[in-house]
């Protein structure tokens, strides 16, 4: 006799009305702004998937001094191999490296962040799509794929940042001396690369900046906590120096924590 199907009573889940002191956010912002530092100052054990070939020197020195931080590197060069194909091939292996390791590095820590998330958005199109095609046909499996990875964390009650880059914003013009057709170029504005709908599937966007006059600041650009909704980070907040550390942002979110909860 086969197996009875589930029915919904089997599938539906009860809500927990208690608090789950975790945050998640994504960092936005040029390079140098301070936005490796911030994920740094969160709880540990603390896993970063780097793609910086730098890495964190400089900054885990003084960020995260006595704390337990562990990093997997990445990078994916497709020019390195023969063919489209071959290239695709070594994503495809890349990807699934990838999904294995933050599968299990979500059991074994408090703060997980990707430096930078971009890297991983354009790793799945390439390993998903020809040439990393920015053509929208088969976008969906893709970007259902890269959302459940994202949902995969809040699952796992960890703290979660994406770090992002930035890019020039380009549009369209008419061509000089033939305005039937149109050309690319720089506007000047910059962007963040990565998946675009980031910043709605977490928390709080960070925005991150520097100056000569106020050093370091940090923008919210969304704050979706019980914090954010009692006005106690309520969008437009700049936070600068002492300010920018995850367990002070934290406790603005979760009024009801503790210094405790966020070492």
């Amino acid at each position: 006799m086969p197996p009875s199907k589930p029915s919904p009573a089997d599938r539906i889940e009860t809500v927990s009305t208690s608090p789950t002191f975790t945050l998640s956010g994504v960092s936005e912002g040029p390079e140098g702004s301070g936005k490796t530092r911030l994920w740094l100052t969160a709880p540990d054990p603390i896993i970063a998937f780097q793609t910086d070939p730098a890495g964190m020197r400089g900054v885990v020195e003084e960020a995260a001094a006595g704390k337990d931080v562990k990093v997997f590197k990445y990078d994916f060069n497709p020019k390195a191999v023969k063919d489209e194909k071959s290239a695709q091939l070594a994503a495809v292996d890349l990807w699934g490296r990838f999904r294995e390791e933050i599968e299990w590095a979500q059991t074994q820590c408090r703060t997980l962040f990707l430096d930078k998330e971009d890297f991983f958005w354009m790793l799945i199109r390439y390993a998903r799509l020809p040439g990393g095609s920015s053509t929208a046909n088969n976008y969906e499996p893709l970007y259902f794929e890269y959302r459940s990875l994202i949902y995969s964390m809040f699952e796992h009650e960890i703290n979660f940042g994406c770090i992002r880059g930035q890019k020039e914003k380009w549009a369209q013009k008419p061509k000089p001396g033939d305005p039937t057709k149109m050309q690319g170029y720089g506007t000047g504005e910059m962007i963040s690369r990565g998946m675009k709908e980031i910043p709605e599937l977490l928390q709080i966007v960070f925005n991150h900046g520097w100056d000569k006059e106020e050093g370091y600041y940090v923008d919210i650009g969304k704050a979706r906590v019980p914090g954010g909704a009692q006005g106690l980070i309520p969008r437009g907040t700049r936070l600068r120096g002492p300010e920018i550390d995850f367990a002070t942002i934290a406790q603005l979110s979760y009024p009801d924590s503790t210094p405790e909860d966020w070492q």
